[in-house]
Order: structure tokens, then sequence, then C-alpha cells
């Protein structure tokens, strides 16, 4: 088991899930291209920013609230999902901790909202794969990256930082 990190399978009920998957993944939800994933240089993504500097910031917010009701958190800090395209090989991009707080209440989640061969993957050693409706939350401090996949089109997770 992977030190200071919670998995967590079979997040939502089906009935969320499909609402929320079916929305996100779907071909009219709001994608904006970003030309680095975490550093210039190392790649691209699609991102869409649901919440940052203490409010909303999509009209699409509200279709997080089956997973922010169970996040039990007590303030969020940003909510952001990601979307890396297939690469021929796996690239894992630079680890990095998506917020400079090192204090014990300061969590990162990362749900997964597809299955495929890509998945986070920790500095210090372990990683958690993509399964669709898993949920994976460990210290902000804790750096990390993602892995690209290479048996799917893209990779989709929602990134979730927020204190307890």
């Amino acid at each position: 088991m992977l030190k200071d990190c919670e998995v967590i399978d079979n997040f939502l009920d089906e009935i969320s899930l499909n609402k929320v998957c079916e929305s996100i993944l779907g071909s009219a939800f709001p994608w904006y291209y970003n030309d680095s994933v975490v550093v210039k240089d190392d790649g691209f993504q699609f991102v869409h920013l649901f919440y940052e500097n203490c409010l909303p910031n999509s009209n699409c917010f509200n279709l997080l609230n089956p997973i922010l009701k169970k996040l039990e958190y007590k303030g969020l800090v940003r909510v952001k999902a990601n979307t890396t395209t297939r690469t021929d090989e796996h690239v894992i991009h630079k680890y990095h901790t998506d917020f400079p707080y090192n204090c014990t209440n300061a969590y990162t989640s990362v749900f997964y909202l597809n299955t495929n061969d890509g998945g986070t993957v920790f500095e210090e050693g372990g990683e958690v794969n993509s399964l669709k409706n898993r949920l994976v939350t460990f210290p902000v401090h804790k750096n990390h990256s993602g892995k690209t996949c290479t048996d799917e089109k893209r990779r989709v997770v929602i990134n979730f930082n927020y204190f307890k």
C-alpha cells in the first residue's frame, strides 16, 4: 500500500457516476488547450478549471456535487479536470505538488473518469492505476505526476485540492 494514500474504488453510485461521465466525457463539454502539463515543453493537455481563488470558475461546477459531498472538505482551493491524449509509450511528466501548502489538513484527491493504462505515479515510489470511479487522496505536499495512457484515446481525471 502507498504511504499516506487512500484509494477508494466505486467512489460514486452508478447514477451519479453516469451523470458526471456523460457530461464531462461528452463532445459538448468545454475543454481548453494548455501548452504544458506541468512545465513548459513537457507536452500538452486539455483542462477545465471548475474552481479557483475561492470561487466557482465554471458553469459546470454543480456537476461535481456528488463528489464534493463525499469528500467532506472544509475549504476548496482548486478543482481542475485534465485530459491527456494517448501516447505511443507511457510518459511520466515532472513530479510536482499542486500547491505549496505543507500543513496537515491540506489534501489532493484525483478522481478517474475512465479506465486506461495510465495512472498517478509518486516520486517516493508507487502508482495508482487509472480506473473509472476510483478516487485517490494524499497529502498536498506529496510529489506526484500523471502517467499518460497508451491503450485509450485519452486519460481523464479531476484534481481536487482542499482542506479537511
